[in-house]
């Protein structure tokens, strides 16, 4: 049997079509220490580590994930819904919540689930806010944030109630911490459409507050209460690293050795370990340089680490493991990765990706015997069209 020759563009394309191709170009080298983790198709929007256990943690985004071994490698629990973060209650471990928080500018309804046994079956609630704060004694008894102010349920997340002066006109709400050695601490975090924040002090649990508008700290990124010092407070932003020692009422900027770009520090995240008072910070510069930053007892910060696949960090989280002190990193583009701090040692069980050209799997070795043998059928066809023209 004879085909034309206008049908070989069509066998190569079914063929090419028939074969999952995978990136033509090999992924660029990991910086050392950096090592991917989670599954590659779930979209990671955060990381919660579990208060009574460090080394187990849940991922938020593409559903909800599982690490029992501080991050090396996951278990999905659910790939039924969306969530940006995971909350577990430190009442009852079993007892887990996943938001997904509102859309204050497209004016998307929040989502919420509500988990009692760990992960196994969800149920929904009434969604809305987000940047959960769950109760240390009652697992029913939550706080969360929306665009508006600061809500409480007591139900476990089926009805909320607004807290009377919480909320900052023209704000819309994106962080809400509570202080650790004293739970009547509350620090709600807004920002105006432009970027800047205000935030919102609470020091009798949200019957009252006190707003401060921070017109000096554009770009909010990350709160962060001393677990000691409930007035202890730190703000990360563009603008820097911001301590205050008094609730917020007064700030200083502690950003020597910083890189920045411009004005701006393009800071925004922070993770601390607390057995060596070791602070770290990730960097969301829309330029270089993007990565990881330490600072001890020393005034300056000093680079650690660049960040992985050059992309800005918008989550850090300091893990504690048995397998070393590590750091986890969620990426603007959704990806999680690992980085083992210096003395960690090796991470048994952790694919390296990039550092070279990618492997060929079985899908090439196909499509390379597919195009082989058209080919050859084409070199065929050419020499029978020379053989009849002579």
């Amino acid at each position: 049997m004879r085909y034309p020759l206008r049908l070989v563009p069509m066998v190569v394309l079914v063929l090419l079509s028939a074969v999952s191709l995978g990136p033509l170009v090999a992924a660029a080298p990991l910086p050392a220490g950096w090592q991917t983790t989670a599954p590659a198709t779930a979209h990671i929007a955060g990381v919660t580590m579990m208060p009574a256990a460090p080394h187990t943690l849940y991922a938020a985004g593409a559903g909800v994930y599982r690490s029992d071994d501080g991050g090396v490698s996951w278990t999905p629990l659910t790939t039924a819904f969306s969530a940006a973060e995971v909350q577990v209650a430190p009442s009852n471990s079993q007892i887990l919540y996943a938001a997904t928080g509102e859309g204050c500018a497209s004016g998307a309804p929040g989502t919420l689930q509500r988990s009692a046994d760990g992960g196994a079956t969800w149920q929904p609630r009434t969604g809305g806010p987000a940047s959960l704060v769950v109760s240390t004694t009652d697992a029913d008894d939550l706080l969360g944030i929306g665009c508006t102010g600061v809500y409480r349920s007591t139900d476990g997340g089926q009805h909320w109630t607004l807290l009377p002066g919480s909320g900052v006109p023209n704000f819309d709400g994106r962080l809400l911490v509570r202080g650790q050695n004293d739970p009547a601490y509350l620090y709600a975090v807004f920002a105006s459409e432009g970027g800047t924040p205000a935030i919102a002090r609470s020091t009798d649990g949200g019957q009252t507050w006190q707003t401060q508008v921070l017109t000096d700290l554009p770009g909010p990124g990350d709160l962060v209460v001393d677990p000691q010092d409930a007035r202890q407070v730190i703000f990360v932003s563009f603008a820097g690293y911001a301590v205050s020692p008094d609730a917020g009422a007064t700030w200083t900027a502690r950003n020597t050795g910083l890189p920045r770009t411009g004005t701006f520090y393009h800071l925004s995240t922070t993770a601390h370990d607390p057995a060596t008072g070791t602070w770290y910070l990730g960097s969301a510069d829309p330029t270089q340089p993007r990565g990881v930053f330490q600072r001890s007892a020393g005034p300056a910060w000093t680079a650690v680490t660049p960040a992985p696949g050059g992309e800005p960090i918008s989550r850090l989280v300091f893990v504690p493991a048995g397998s070393g002190p590590a750091l986890l990193a969620v990426t603007g583009t959704g990806a999680l990765y690992r980085f083992a701090l210096p003395g960690a040692g090796g991470l048994p069980g952790m694919p390296r990706t990039g550092g070279g050209a990618a492997e060929a799997g079985p899908e090439w070795a196909l499509l390379g015997a597919a195009l082989l043998g058209v080919g050859l059928w084409l070199r065929r066809r050419a020499r029978q069209g020379v053989r009849a023209r002579t």
